[in-house]
């Protein structure tokens, strides 16, 4: 087995902002949150956040 790398899009509706997260984000596009999370081999890993959206 070997580690590997996946990524997590998150839609964003409105107009939003990153309040926490675990793992370092890219905005993708206006309303999507991106994440490249590096899972080891036969492992697991934990991916949080936390979002303030406005309307």
């Amino acid at each position: 087995p070997e580690a590997v790398t996946v990524t997590v899009r998150e839609p964003m509706p409105g107009d939003w902002t990153m309040v926490s997260e675990s793992q370092p984000h890219a905005k993708a596009a206006s309303g999507t949150a991106e994440w490249k999370v590096r899972v080891p081999a036969e492992g697991r890993t934990t991916l949080s956040y936390r979002v303030r959206v406005r309307y």
